[in-house]
């Protein structure tokens, strides 16, 4: 079982998902389990970076972001993740490779409306590490949890809300 990222490819220009993507490229013969996933929360119980980062500040000031807000994301919750990679190290679990995404699919600026149960101003964070940003800034998809869903129907995806 392998935890991977949505957009592995080893060919990919960001360094990290062509990482991803090379370590994707030696477990295929070995008939791994791999996750691709998303952005991970926790919601307000147990925040996670993705959190944070459509709450923002509280003080009235735009909420720094990674990109335009254009991207569109569906963020897995911290409990599902758990629940899958138990799943998944079961004897007997399929082999294959799954978005483990969430149910839902926003683009950043709607989380970030949703976190503040209306329409919110946003600016493009300086603070990220290039690579972190030019992940959350440039996503190759959102994922569709499909796949995982019909192979691992024990799972039932939590609906988060920041």
């Amino acid at each position: 079982m392998y935890l991977s990222q949505l957009g592995a490819d080893s060919f990919a220009e960001n360094w990290y998902e062509r990482a991803k993507g090379m370590a994707e490229d030696v477990l295929a013969p070995m008939n791994a389990t791999v996750f691709r996933i998303s952005a991970i929360v926790g919601g307000r119980e147990n925040p996670q970076p993705f959190d944070f980062m459509v709450r923002g500040g509280d003080d009235g000031a735009p909420v720094p972001i990674a990109g335009d807000g254009s991207q569109h994301f569906r963020p897995i919750h911290i409990n599902d993740v758990v629940h899958a990679i138990s799943l998944a190290t079961q004897p007997g679990s399929p082999s294959g490779v799954y978005d483990l995404v969430g149910p839902e699919e926003h683009t950043m600026q709607e989380w970030v409306d949703i976190a503040h149960g209306g329409h919110t101003r946003t600016t493009r964070s300086t603070d990220l590490p290039p690579a972190i940003d030019d992940l959350l800034a440039n996503p190759v998809t959102a994922g569709d949890p499909t796949a995982l869903l019909a192979a691992f129907p024990e799972l039932h995806l939590t609906e988060w809300r920041p």
